[in-house]
């Protein structure tokens, strides 16, 4: 026969073909839905992923801008404000947009400006600020005492630095309120303790004037004339002190 397949060898050539052929198809047919369905899950789990960062971002400038303290962040090596959330706004009387892109010293008073970059540099350096009284300055000039705390951290390969700024004006207030009080205290025991001690010399002049004038001469009683009301006047006096500072304990 030669080289010529027999009618039962090329049936089998002919199947064996047609079986590597769908083999072969199925194969490509699988390979494609499995790539289709890595690409669809490839897209939901990034979809996902950015949804959960969305998300996240969200919640983290809602927290931000409902903050009590005023929150910038900070340029490390520029110093140039990156963000801020809106109680800085309020606090400086402008809008955030109108402090992002410029410098920090921009809202601080001129006096406190140096004072100001050393604090930005002790934060880079890795001191982060704690508790720091200094001043901001507002859009109308306004001098606003603040307590500032930093600290530094870094975002997409950038050095950052994060201020919070609360506002200690009313604290200050009631600080100096309280230190008025005490000062007023002190003089008013002071300003007792002399009214005291005059109160007792001014009974002594009193009691010498009652005996002059029960044993004195004509004479003696002349000299002593209005005496007695100048003793009445200073009388007057050390009432008007014991009122005015009850808390020096005189007794009117």
């Amino acid at each position: 026969m030669g080289d010529r397949l027999t009618p039962l060898e090329d049936r089998f050539s002919y199947a064996l073909g047609e079986g590597a052929r769908w083999i072969a198809a199925l194969f490509l047919l699988v390979t494609s839905a499995a790539t289709a369905a890595s690409l669809i899950m490839g897209a939901a789990v990034t979809w996902l992923m950015m949804r959960h960062m969305r998300q996240t971002e969200e919640r983290y400038k809602h927290l931000i801008d409902t903050a009590n303290d005023g929150i910038l962040v900070i340029n490390a090596e520029t110093g140039v404000i990156l963000e801020a959330n809106e109680r800085s706004g309020r606090l400086l009387g402008v809008t955030t947009s109108q402090i992002v892109g410029r410098l920090g010293e921009d809202f601080c008073p001129k006096s406190e400006r140096e004072e100001y970059w050393q604090m930005l540099q002790h934060t880079v350096l890795g001191t982060n600020v704690t508790g720091k009284e200094m001043h901001l300055q507002d859009a109308e000039g306004r001098v606003i005492a603040v307590e500032v705390n930093t600290s530094l951290t870094e975002l997409e390969g950038k050095k950052i630095i994060q201020g919070i700024f609360r506002d200690i004006t009313e604290r200050k207030r009631f600080e100096e309120e309280v230190r008025q009080a005490q000062k007023m205290e002190v003089i008013g025991r002071l300003a007792g303790g002399v009214a005291h001690d005059f109160n007792n010399l001014l009974m002594v002049i009193l009691t010498q004037l009652s005996k002059i004038r029960i044993g004195g001469s004509t004479q003696a009683l002349e000299h002593i004339e209005g005496y007695p009301e100048c003793v009445g006047k200073g009388r007057l006096a050390y009432q008007a002190v014991a009122g005015l500072w009850p808390q020096a304990g005189l007794t009117p």
